[in-house]
């Protein structure tokens, strides 16, 4: 995503401590712009506090932004913030439930997401 023109901003619900963890094992850390954790602010999701000091960190437009999660305080926190929101399956919750919270779009999970890419929410930062 980052070589397609997006800043990588996780937004987490986790402490630090957890963030640190997660980003260990995700090894990316060339594809990651910037992170927000419960840490930096008051509320944590399904408020749209996280979100927003993502976009605030990389001087983002709400309307020029995509955020991708699994539950549907993702969704809710995405589109308080005006931002469209991509949901991904992780065995969390159903598809059902990310539609009847208003997610844009559902995929079987990140590896789907990847594949259809060009097709996405994600196909171009300018859209």
């Amino acid at each position: 995503m980052r070589g397609a023109g997006w800043a990588v901003v996780p937004a987490t619900s986790a402490k630090e401590d957890e963030l640190h963890a997660l980003r260990r094992a995700l090894d990316a850390e060339d594809a990651i712009t910037d992170a927000v954790n419960a840490d930096d602010v008051d509320t944590a999701k399904p408020a749209p506090d996280l979100v927003e000091q993502a976009l605030a960190k990389v001087g983002g437009q709400a309307g020029r932004a995509v955020f991708v999660g699994d539950t549907p305080w993702d969704v809710k926190a995405a589109h308080r913030t005006g931002v469209r929101c991509i949901g991904v399956l992780s065995g969390r919750v159903s598809r059902a439930e990310l539609l009847d919270t208003g997610t844009d779009a559902v995929y079987q999970g990140t590896a789907e997401l990847v594949d259809r890419v060009d097709s996405s929410l994600l196909a171009s930062p300018e859209s």
